[in-house]
């Protein structure tokens, strides 16, 4: 019987071995190459189910996935106060979650990790998905005049009216026909529906999530100049007073934030305030305002001269119609609808023919050798050019009320070299991005930025032209939304300028290397270029900044451009909050050359009534095509703490895989100096976000000073990055921090091909593993390596638990000799943990 069984296993392992030869054998033969395995390093796809407004307060998102494998987690964040695990199909690559939504927009994160650790991302306002839960009526207010109060002829009843997502706003006078507002929210007095003494005026609005508003207002109808003159008075200085308000409000941070919480994507002040600059609200606000009292000056005036009633009736109302006009063209917010850092893209360096056609075309009388030289030397141009896109679809609210759709594109051009002479940044707009093929340069293309575009062809091309430069930025805008499908599909060209020089150069070379737009046509002058690289160097790889409440101290950064190019880098900043004290910009951009160095200096503040803990921040660099972040820890001590206390975390430690152990060495200071007392210490981990991850907390006796090694077990699906071990000791009121800072990285199987060029060395080397696999069999069949099994449950159990125990001391041991090997720990510290461990080792024997 045993016999039997061994020869079946036998038998089975020779077959197995025969497959694998025969594999060999043909792969060797057909020139492919047999792997054990591939690594996978490709981030899973994710996409979201666009889903709309909603007075509903619970419901289920869902999407899909594209992945190799298997994904392992899908779990969605919201509003970045809660995370939801969704239900993952991995047959057919759908996930879904059910989510809690609250009163406005709702923005969540969707992150999946496949097998291999890999994480992909896509924020609900990428993909213009966030949610607009309303459940609140819209708001209708009466701006001027008030109610109750008497109108006449041409008199204007002006209104605001405000919801999440208004659909609709009408009303009836005297019961009469409904009557939509157009884009302006007022009325104008005196038409057929009016009659003297009492009028009735309902106004009626309706949002997105069919919430319904109604308001009765009564106005007392006569035609006598004392009315009008009132009436006009009362309505223009109301609207002056709103436009005002306004202006105000936007040179206001907090405002700005409440204003930004109720958007339906991630803006941050500053990108908002640049977004406000682009569209000069600010100033056409401030200009609003100016002209608004000038006209209400005019009004006075208008009362006061010699002229009669009529002619004074007729010069107010002008003048009204005038602040009507100013309030309807004056854009009082912009709205972000979409920010997609996803299409934050780098565009395919092509040169497209429908460019350079239209741009030979619009200069007219060039040779055919002109045109070569022109198409060849722009398509040089373009190697040598990396463009990167960022795009933002806004709607523009007016003080009036009214909202109009814009998408606004800006356009990061980098050169390798700088070029002497001119060159073109060519736009070319496909229709089809819009979705109804209408598109026209010459009424939906805006120029956003002072360098002034040219129209070439209202297909549409647009074009800017550049001199002597190596870096520029151009933005536009398209008035009307495209939807974020589409948003990807606009082309930016660079060219040389067409001209009959172009041609001549060509024929004839180029002296000094004619680097510029004109030049790269040049024979011998253009071969292979060189990609342009961008990169920069920071000076610390982390910063870690130590203050007592009331405290002030001041950190610098020393960055470098280690690239061969000129370019704009972003320092974004706005992650410190409330530590910064200066620079006072949340956003700053440093224009850097090649070899340059910036010293960034920061001056940071824990107020006196900061709470004493560990607050993880980042700062971050952002250059053209790459970005880079810098982990600041700030901590904040007690004032005047009575313990102290420095942790580290030991070399084996500083990178580790989720599920091992952090191993930290603690010291723990009597700053009085004297008396043993108990204190409480408390021992975290923590993501840069400031999000716990593990805690455990004990209590120890100090007199002077205390110095041991803890350990603490990182999550098993603890996803990949920097964090936080911090350790808190509390006696009394005082408080003592400490942090340092260590890395989990993704699992990783490391695989090699297997190249056999001989096959005697193939069938050598399958000879001695068929011996050494029936050898192992026999053995293990005969009980050599059969090690008793436990009897019972309990047995099972306890033997299991007894050897991860002796493992987790084991690795403790050993990472505590290699510290103290490398002097990071007293050979006292060592022998006392030693000890301790050897004596819990052998009580598990």
């Amino acid at each position: 019987m045993l016999m039997n069984i061994l020869m079946k296993k036998i038998w089975l392992i020779l077959a197995l071995f025969l497959v694998i030869y025969i594999a060999f054998v043909y792969g060797q033969n057909s020139g492919i190459g047999i792997f054990i395995n591939i690594k996978d390093t490709t981030p899973p796809k994710i996409n979201i189910t666009k889903f709309g407004p909603t007075s509903a307060s619970n419901i289920t998102l869902n999407g899909s996935y594209q992945e190799e494998t298997n994904i392992a987690n899908i779990t969605v964040v919201i509003n970045s106060t809660y995370s939801v695990r969704a239900l993952i199909n991995n047959v057919s690559k759908k996930w879904n979650a059910t989510i809690n939504l609250t009163e406005g927009w709702n923005k969540f994160y969707v992150l999946a990790y496949d097998a291999a650790g890999n994480l992909g991302n896509v924020t609900s306002s990428s993909q213009g998905a966030s949610i607009l839960s309303d459940t609140t009526k819209p708001v209708i207010d009466l701006t001027a005049p008030e109610n109750m109060s008497s109108v006449a002829n041409n008199s204007l009843i002006t209104f605001k009216i405000s919801d999440l997502a208004l659909t609709n706003a009408f009303y009836t006078i005297n019961s009469g026909t409904t009557k939509s507002f157009n884009s302006i929210y007022e009325i104008k007095v005196g038409t057929s529906e009016w009659l003297n003494g009492a009028n009735f005026v309902i106004v009626n609005a309706t949002d997105v999530t069919s919430n319904v508003a109604a308001k009765n207002y009564t106005f007392f109808y006569t035609n006598s100049y004392a009315v009008v003159l009132n009436s006009s008075l009362k309505v223009s200085i109301a609207e002056l007073n709103l436009t005002n308000s306004t202006l105000i409000n936007f040179k206001n941070s907090t405002t700005l934030q409440s204003v930004i919480d109720n958007f339906g994507a991630d803006v941050t002040v500053a990108e908002y305030n640049k977004t406000l600059q682009l569209f000069n609200v600010t100033a056409n606000i401030s200009n609003a305002v100016s002209s608004m009292q000038a006209l209400i000056q005019d009004i006075i005036s208008a009362n006061a001269s010699s002229q009669d009633n009529d002619s004074k009736i007729s010069t107010i109302n002008a003048k009204l119609d005038e602040i009507s006009r100013i309030k309807n063209t004056t854009i009082s917010s912009v709205d972000v609808n979409l920010f997609n850092r996803n299409l934050t893209i780098e565009t395919d360096n092509t040169t497209t023919s429908n460019v350079t056609n239209a741009l030979i075309a619009a200069i007219g009388g060039l040779s055919s050798a002109d045109k070569n030289s022109f198409e060849q030397a722009s398509e040089i141009l373009q190697d040598k050019t990396t463009i990167i896109n960022k795009v933002q679809v806004l709607t523009q609210t007016f003080l009036s009320g009214r909202t109009e759709n814009v998408t606004l594109f800006e356009k990061n051009v980098t050169i390798n070299e700088t070029q002497s002479g001119q060159f073109y940044i060519n736009e070319f707009i496909d229709k089809n991005i819009t979705g109804n093929n209408d598109l026209k340069a010459s009424t939906d293309v805006t120029n956003r930025i002072s360098q002034p575009l040219t129209i070439v062809t209202d297909d549409p091309v647009v074009s800017w032209t550049f001199s002597d430069s190596s870096s520029v930025v151009v933005s536009y805008s398209i008035d009307r939304s495209i939807s974020s499908n589409n948003l990807g599909q606009s082309q930016t060209v660079i060219t040389t300028v067409p001209s009959a020089v172009a041609g001549s150069s060509s024929s004839s070379g180029t002296s000094g290397g004619s680097s510029g737009g004109v030049a790269g046509g040049g024979g011998g002058g253009g071969g292979i270029s060189n990609p342009v690289k961008i990169d920069f160097s920071i000076s610390k790889a982390n910063l870690k900044v130590l203050l007592r409440q009331g405290e002030t101290k001041s950190e610098t950064l020393i960055i470098k451009n280690t690239g061969d190019t000129i370019f704009d880098l972003s320092s974004i900043l706005n992650d410190l909050g409330q530590f910064k004290i200066s620079p006072e910009e949340n956003e700053i951009v440093t224009r850097l050359k090649p070899g340059e160095e910036k010293e960034f200096k920061f001056v940071f503040k824990a107020s006196e009534s900061e709470k004493p803990d560990i607050y993880p921040k980042k700062i971050i660099f952002r250059g053209p095509s790459l970005q880079k972040e810098v982990p600041a820890v700030i901590e904040v001590d007690s004032a005047q703490p009575l313990f102290d206390v420095d942790v580290e975390v030991l070399p084996g430690s500083k990178k580790i895989f989720p599920g091992e152990e952090v191993l930290l060495e603690v010291n723990l200071f009597n700053v009085r100096g004297f008396g043993r007392v108990d204190v409480n210490v408390e021992y975290s981990i923590k993501d840069l976000k400031g999000a716990l991850v593990a805690t455990e907390h004990e209590t120890i006796a100090v007199e002077t000073q205390a110095k041991f090694t803890r350990s603490m077990l990182v999550p098993s699906d603890l996803k990949p990055g920097n964090y936080v071990a911090l350790v808190k000791v509390v006696y009394g009121d005082s408080t003592g921090v400490s942090s340092d800072l260590f890395e989990v990285t993704a699992k990783s199987i490391r695989l090699y091909p297997l190249q056999i060029q001989d096959y005697r060395t193939i069938i050598i080397g399958g000879g001695i593993i068929l011996v050494i696999v029936i050898l192992f069999f026999a053995s293990v069949r005969l009980g050599y390596f059969r090690k008793k099994a436990p009897q019972t449950k309990v047995e099972q159990i306890s033997q299991l638990k007894g050897e991860e125990k002796a493992q987790k001391l084991q690795k403790e041991l050993q990472a505590m000799e290699n510290a103290v090997k490398g002097g990071f720990i007293s050979e006292e510290s060592y022998q006392k943990d030693k000890k301790r461990i050897e004596e819990k080792l052998k009580s598990l024997k």
